[in-house]
């Protein structure tokens, strides 16, 4: 659905494959990526139609969410590649609609959702409901580090400004604030909800 923010009114329904999970728009409006069961459906937003399929290494896969780089150079997801055995992080270009399975991630849990740090460097991978830990990958080398202490992680937000990152946790119903310099997290903000968390976003300005 594309949703006016003026009004909130419909404004398009873009038919894409089954199971629609999770969306991503480039920083340039052009288009959106959409992930669904093993593909990801390539989105022209001049004309709200499919452009393109980009298929999963494995059809087993369950693709759970998806970032953009703030350059608008590439996409990043998690994966299931080795036989569908090892949770990978996936990238691909998005001048060509290549996906790329990168390192592997060193978890047997799920992974649920994934940011990019302000700078491009790097992504960062939550590990859903039975994980109490948090990746983090270097894209230039691919080094994978283990952030300890976030308990069951869900969804990720980069802050403008690249100091910190937010994820959403199971831990009593918290967003957990993630200091990027030292990997730390120094705090969480308390909220109310229905046991179900998964995505959130931070506006452009930070507030």
């Amino acid at each position: 659905k594309v949703i006016s923010l003026s009004d909130y009114s419909t404004l398009a329904t873009i038919n894409t494959g089954n199971f629609p999970n999770s969306i991503a728009v480039s920083p340039d409006g052009t288009k959106a990526l959409v992930t669904h069961m093993a593909t990801i459906s390539v989105i022209n937003l001049a004309n709200n139609t499919v452009s393109a399929t980009i298929n999963a290494p494995c059809v087993a896969d369950t693709l759970y969410d998806i970032a953009i780089s703030p350059d608008g150079n590439t996409a990043a997801l998690p994966i299931l590649s080795g036989g569908c055995t090892q949770n990978l992080l996936g990238t691909i270009s998005l001048a060509t609609n290549v996906i790329t399975a990168g390192p592997n991630l060193n978890t047997t849990a799920v992974p649920q959702g994934i940011a990019f740090t302000t700078d491009n460097a790097s992504v960062l991978i939550t590990i859903g409901v039975t994980g109490t830990t948090i990746r983090r990958v270097t894209l230039a080398g691919g080094a994978v580090t283990t952030i300890m202490n976030t308990s069951s992680s869900f969804g990720f937000a980069a802050v403008p400004g690249g100091t910190e990152a937010l994820i959403s946790s199971g831990d009593g119903d918290t967003i957990k604030r993630l200091a990027l310099a030292g990997n730390t997290v120094p705090g969480s903000i308390a909220f109310a909800s229905t046991q179900n968390w998964h995505n959130l976003a931070v506006t452009p300005a930070g507030g």
